[in-house]
């Protein structure tokens, strides 16, 4: 039989083994990617974390190559993409004395923030087979609203202005209004028309919070049952 001889160096080298096996579990970290959301809105204030490990965040350097970047503290800083590019690059430096070393790019994808959804009373542009509403509910509620549902971003919208068309006998009849409600001198015409009238509402001008310019909405119809 063969009797292993282990000597204090044998015991030494086993030792370190067992460390740097258990350092090795320890330290090891998953790295998980959602490839398809790395996304940054056009035009809108995108907030990003930004970290460097060792380093101290007054020698983070971060630049995008297209658009705004602002710092709000040592890890918290806002990307406004600019321009009609479809990419953002980042950039993340470290100052280390006097030497500036890059310590990771990233490139995101920018895309346009969706139009919202225009809503007449309780009829709204996503269901547009669903358009048909009574002559009361309309007079309960003579109102126009865009709102952006199922967005990540909570973005006030107004609507400015708008048009609206509609046939009294073979007489097509156009009119436009400013602000977001319906006139009461327009729902007693259409009262005194009968039912059913289509309405078109159309060049609905919609102000979004962060957007120096207007939008304009795709037109909606509906009908008065």
């Amino acid at each position: 039989m063969k009797i292993l001889n282990f000597t204090l160096g044998n015991f030494k080298f086993l030792f370190l083994l067992v460390c740097l096996a258990f350092t090795l579990k320890v330290e090891a970290q998953a790295v998980v990617s959602v490839e398809k959301m790395n996304v940054l809105y056009r035009g809108l204030v995108n907030p990003i974390s930004v970290a460097i490990a060792g380093i101290d965040a007054k020698n983070v350097i971060v630049k995008v190559d297209h658009g705004l970047i602002t710092k709000k503290d040592d890890v918290h800083y806002q990307i406004k993409p600019m321009g009609s590019n479809r990419q953002l690059t980042l950039t993340v430096s470290s100052i280390e004395g006097k030497d500036t070393a890059i310590q990771g790019v990233f490139s995101y994808r920018v895309l346009a923030v969706p139009m919202p959804n225009l809503i007449v009373a309780n009829v709204s542009s996503a269901s547009p087979n669903s358009n048909s509403i009574s002559m009361a509910s309309l007079k309960v509620n003579p109102s126009l609203r865009a709102a952006m549902d199922n967005f990540i971003f909570d973005i006030k919208c107004e609507v400015m202005s708008f048009t609206v068309s509609y046939m009294d006998g073979k007489k097509e009849v156009t009119e436009s209004f400013k602000g977001s409600t319906i006139p009461a001198s327009l729902l007693k015409n259409i009262e005194k028309m009968g039912n059913p009238v289509t309405l078109i509402f159309s060049k609905v001008s919609v102000r979004m919070a962060g957007y120096e310019e207007l939008v304009t909405l795709a037109p909606l119809s509906i009908v008065i049952k």
